[in-house]
């Protein structure tokens, strides 16, 4: 089951929708494998078992509830803050797509696109680095989540996750 839907990019992490752009695989692939490693394997397959089955799809036990939606905590002398699970899989199924639109595979090989019009930004230009390490700093703080109430999330695994440099 899908929590992001193609209509979901917009704004910031805006996605152009045509008829040749499939996004299906993308969502279906790093949404599962970001859950996997936010939950581990058999508090995923509890957190997929809890969500509605119709629009919005989200969490329907407050245990899930919590973790899912945005929040700011004090902790100690810091605030920890998440935008919310689904803005982090946005942030992170977005990062995929827009790093791996930079390159095609063709008959011919791999190949980077040319125009006429237009030349490529590279890496930089369209906040390839900033995507990926604005989703990992939501999932290190629902990470965080997570483990100080690890006695509602008894089969927790969580993975570790780091920033990238774009250099």
């Amino acid at each position: 089951m899908q929590i992001i839907k193609e209509i979901d990019f917009v704004g910031e992490y805006y996605l152009p929708k045509d008829c040749f752009t499939e996004y299906g695989y993308y969502i279906e692939k790093y949404e599962k494998e970001l859950l996997l490693n936010l939950f581990g394997a058999t508090q995923y397959a509890l957190f997929v078992a809890d969500l509605t089955v119709v629009d919005p799809i989200q969490p329907q036990d407050a245990v899930y509830l919590s973790a899912f939606d945005p929040f700011d905590i004090d902790d100690n002398n810091c605030v920890r803050s998440s935008e919310g699970i689904k803005k982090m899989l946005i942030q992170y199924i977005y990062f995929h797509l827009q790093r791996d639109w930079i390159n095609h595979s063709t008959n011919a090989g791999v190949m980077r696109m040319n125009s006429d019009n237009s030349s490529n930004l590279g890496y930089k230009g369209y906040n390839l680095v900033e995507s990926y390490n604005d989703s990992i700093k939501n999932y290190k703080s629902i990470q965080w989540f997570l483990c100080e109430n690890e006695a509602d999330y008894e089969d927790l695994n969580t993975q570790y996750k780091d920033f990238i440099s774009g250099i």
